[in-house]
């Protein structure tokens, strides 16, 4: 019975037992690696847009933190986080990027959330 797990268990062997002979950096074994096991990629603009969709006057950055797509930092300036802890304004981003992280295509999402008067006093520009 093949299950997929042979597969899957033979190319990791050859991505990450000789990544400097089969593959030239980090980040192609990895997006290789997703493509194989059937992750799908988010891009950035994505994200951006599905956090938009929900909070409609945010201003988002969105950052690959390891060039392998999956690793992400959110900024999100948010005039509805307005007398929200950061544990609510944080759910409300999660809420929003809910399915790309439910199938993986975001693994890992750093958040930093500000009000736009927060985000003034932090130094940054309007």
């Amino acid at each position: 019975m093949d299950n997929g797990f042979n597969q899957k268990y033979q190319l990791s062997i050859i991505i990450f037992r000789f990544p400097t002979k089969v593959i030239i950096n980090y980040q192609l074994s990895v997006i290789i690696y997703r493509y194989y096991l059937g992750v799908l990629m988010v891009s950035l603009k994505q994200v951006e847009t599905m956090i938009q969709t929900k909070l409609p006057d945010a201003h988002v950055v969105i950052r690959d933190l390891t060039g392998g797509g999956d690793h992400l930092e959110a900024i999100v300036v948010s005039s509805e986080f307005a007398g929200k802890t950061k544990v609510i304004q944080h759910q409300m981003v999660y809420d929003a990027v809910a399915s790309a992280m439910a199938d993986e295509s975001i693994h890992a999402l750093a958040l930093k959330t500000y009000t736009p008067e927060a985000w003034q006093k932090a130094g940054q520009p309007a």
